[in-house]
């Protein structure tokens, strides 16, 4: 099924002191095939450098990234998540956590998912990777 560059997805990263992570998901998010997203990351006043880092990204990739600062630390990423659904124009919503990282067609094959079931929420397993690079595959059930 092709992509239908007219479905504009919303991919929301909260973030907090994840300096050495953020890079590696903005990237992986960024370097989609498919291209009708918008990224919304919510920092949730980090003291790391973390926002600075971001701050990088939305300057060189204005339009493609929507960067918001909540004023105080909420110690919660839910709440950061829920700042970002305020300003999200996609017609679907995706979630990626900042020491997160996605392949390529991940979002592509997501919304195929999506499209091909008539479905209105779509999921897949994940991989867990450790500080060595090694994996295991861990599927993810729904309720």
């Amino acid at each position: 099924m092709g992509n239908n560059e007219n479905d504009l997805i919303s991919v929301i990263i909260p973030c907090y002191n994840v300096k050495d992570y953020v890079r590696k998901a903005v990237d992986s998010v960024l370097n989609q095939s498919y291209k009708n997203l918008e990224i919304i990351i919510v920092d949730d006043s980090s003291t790391d450098g973390t926002y600075e880092i971001l701050k990088e990204y939305e300057e060189e990739n204005k339009g493609k990234i929507t960067l918001i600062r909540n004023e105080e630390n909420s110690g919660s990423a839910a709440y950061s998540r829920n700042v970002a659904l305020k300003v999200a124009n996609g017609e679907y919503i995706g979630f990626i956590d900042p020491d997160d990282y996605v392949d390529e067609d991940y979002f592509l094959n997501l919304y195929n998912a999506l499209k091909e079931n008539d479905s209105l929420i779509s999921c897949t397993d994940i991989v867990l990777v450790d500080e060595k690079g090694r994996s295991n595959k861990w599927p993810y059930k729904m309720l």
